[in-house]
């Protein structure tokens, strides 16, 4: 259990939304249109997970597209269309930042950069939000990064005497040659999260956090057999919300809210029945990676009431499983 750690504040920029329609037309014309580039095969090379869309016609595209709208519920996706994602991920960061207590610590999460690999966003973050700070990345597990960030942020506190303040950012963009859409497993949407954290009291409790790995999941076997590939993760899921609870001596029984990430609607009806209880809300939207648990612990603390017990879990198709536990405190 986290000994004496608070959050100090929760901030999140979620782009306006775009109808799914729309970003399909985008995506499927772009496809047909566009020589690849070099570049462009290295990354499907590395991520095969995305290749489909572009390797198919127009026609095709359309109707994968249509296909993931109607099994996920999803109408609208949130789209950055003018900031970067090393901007995104600064705006965000600067409206809970103190200049009189600059933080010791950044974490910076994503899953894909929109910008040259010499372009570090976690060091643009120490050079414009925290000079000081010793700054580092997280990626690759999609929601359950902010949930590694999480632990790692709480080993620091408990254990380097000179950290005295973390702040974890979250950040993903979409851009080509990356498809948004995971075959009808996932819709992507872009966002930017923040979250600060303090060995000072005051803010919300900050309970624990953990995070477990089980085999990635390829868009190829959800198609095949979906039920199983979500209780893969469902059961990485259970598991790691049991073993938070239990370490800070919660039943999930007392737990007031559970909130999952809204990646995939088969994962949350497996969650449900492998914890033996109805999930407190994910709601049907875009998946926000990386940022998607961060803006759902913001919405719980806005809605809750003070000592609420909230847990908030993510999933990545990476195979990563991940949840955090807080108290609310008295201001929101």
């Amino acid at each position: 259990m986290a000994q004496g750690i608070s959050i100090k504040a929760i901030s999140s920029l979620v782009p306006e939304r775009m109808p799914v329609a729309s970003v399909a037309r985008l995506e499927a014309a772009d496809a047909s249109r566009r020589r690849k580039s070099g570049l462009e095969y290295v990354y499907r090379g590395i991520m095969k997970q995305y290749r489909q869309p572009l390797e198919s016609g127009e026609e095709v595209v359309l109707a994968g597209w249509a296909e993931a709208a109607s099994v996920l519920g999803i109408d609208e996706i949130p789209i950055e269309g003018q900031n970067t994602l090393s901007e995104m991920a600064v705006l965000v960061s600067r409206t809970i930042c103190d200049p009189d207590r600059p933080f010791s610590t950044i974490i910076f999460c994503h899953q894909i950069n929109d910008e040259e690999f010499t372009v570090s966003a976690a060091c643009r973050l120490q050079c414009e939000v925290s000079p000081k700070a010793f700054a580092f990345a997280v990626s690759q597990q999609q929601g359950a990064s902010a949930m590694t960030a999480m632990m790692l942020a709480q080993s620091l506190l408990e254990h380097e005497p000179e950290t005295d303040n973390v702040l974890v950012v979250s950040a993903d963009k979409w851009f080509s040659p990356f498809s948004r859409r995971v075959g009808a497993w996932s819709i992507q949407g872009d966002a930017a999260a923040a979250i600060s954290l303090s060995r000072s009291g005051g803010g919300h409790r900050f309970l624990g956090a953990g995070c477990r790995s089980t085999q990635p999941l390829e868009p190829e076997d959800a198609a095949v057999d979906p039920d199983a590939s979500s209780d893969t993760l469902a059961v990485a899921l259970a598991l790691t919300m049991q073993e938070v609870a239990s370490d800070a001596g919660i039943a999930i029984s007392e737990i007031d809210g559970i909130f999952l990430s809204a990646m995939n609607p088969q994962i949350l009806r497996a969650v449900e029945s492998r914890i033996g209880r109805k999930l407190s809300g994910s709601g049907t939207r875009a998946y926000l990676g990386c940022s998607d648990p961060i803006v759902l612990l913001e919405d719980a603390v806005r809605e809750g009431k003070p000592g609420d017990l909230m847990l908030v879990a993510a999933a990545g198709q990476s195979g990563h499983a991940g949840c955090l536990l807080v108290e609310r405190g008295e201001a929101a």
